[in-house]
């Protein structure tokens, strides 16, 4: 279980990471199209959701610490399940919805 509950803490680095890539993006395309201070904006609420990543983060590293290892299994499992599931339905939905209207 200790093995697991690492590798799941390690884990929440694609949530991390994926966040901060997408407001990279949409930094980038809307700063080409529109104004600066838009596009920054825009970029900032894209990079809210990594501050609760990262409270997760520190929280599975306490509960690693305090050998609590079921509890952050379930914890970083549930976050990382959700947000990859998140991220295929959201591509999924995208490409029926672009192949619906064309």
């Amino acid at each position: 279980m200790k093995t697991t509950s690492a590798v799941l803490t390690a884990l929440l680095f694609i949530p991390i990471l994926g966040c901060i890539f997408f407001a990279f993006q949409v930094y980038m395309r809307i700063n080409i199209t529109s104004d600066e201070q838009f596009a920054k904006h825009v970029a900032f609420q894209n990079l809210l959701p990594v501050v609760v990543y990262l409270i997760c983060l520190v929280a599975a590293i306490v509960l690693n610490v305090k050998q609590k290892y079921r509890e952050n299994s379930i914890m970083c499992g549930t976050i990382v399940g959700v947000y990859i599931l998140s991220v295929i339905v959201s591509s999924v939905g995208t490409f029926i919805a672009n192949t619906w209207l064309k």
